[in-house]
């Protein structure tokens, strides 16, 4: 597969936020010897920042803090970035990373809105706790309600489709 100048760019990008995020993630668990939630969107597409997935992050921010005061989950730390490459919240909480990551799926499975959310979960060992270590199903596509790596592997749904969707479900906020 050949790439353009401008997608090698958004590629190196992509990459580069990853990596950063990733000694973020180290750096608070590192330093506060807690379990860690990671916060972004899954947003397809090349566009991965705007007013509206900005409004709309932030807004589940709340209700994982929601969650967490529900749940008498103590905040040790939070950080958040509003970067091109997305927006970034973490938080180390003091909590069993194992439950801590039941109650994030909860959030992400509550209706059509929350599948654009990604919640990850780190151990203060630095795992990072799958669904699949919890017996939990898989997540579902936005589009087509199959299993989300199906349809990502066997490119299911081309790109406009998925954008398309994404628009519809920021807007129905």
């Amino acid at each position: 597969m050949k790439y353009s100048k401008e997608q090698i760019v958004r590629l190196e990008k992509m990459l580069l936020a990853k990596e950063q995020r990733a000694n973020i993630q180290k750096k608070l668990i590192e330093e506060y010897n807690d379990s860690l939630i990671s916060f972004m969107l899954n947003i397809p597409g090349q566009v991965k920042n705007s007013k509206e997935f900005v409004d709309f992050h932030k807004g589940y921010i709340e209700e994982i803090k929601k969650t967490l005061k529900e749940k008498n989950i103590l905040i040790l730390k939070e950080e958040y970035f509003n970067k091109e490459t997305g927006m970034e919240y973490f938080a180390i909480v003091h909590c069993d990373e194992k439950l801590l990551k039941k109650y994030m799926v909860d959030i992400e499975e509550r209706n059509d809105k929350t599948r654009l959310l990604d919640i990850d979960i780190f151990s203060k060992e630095y795992n990072q706790i799958s669904r699949s270590s919890l017996n939990l199903p898989n997540r579902k596509c936005i589009v087509c309600n199959d299993d989300a790596k199906s349809c990502i592997r066997l490119e299911k749904h081309n790109i406009n489709e998925l954008e398309e969707k994404v628009k519809d479900i920021i807007k129905g906020c």
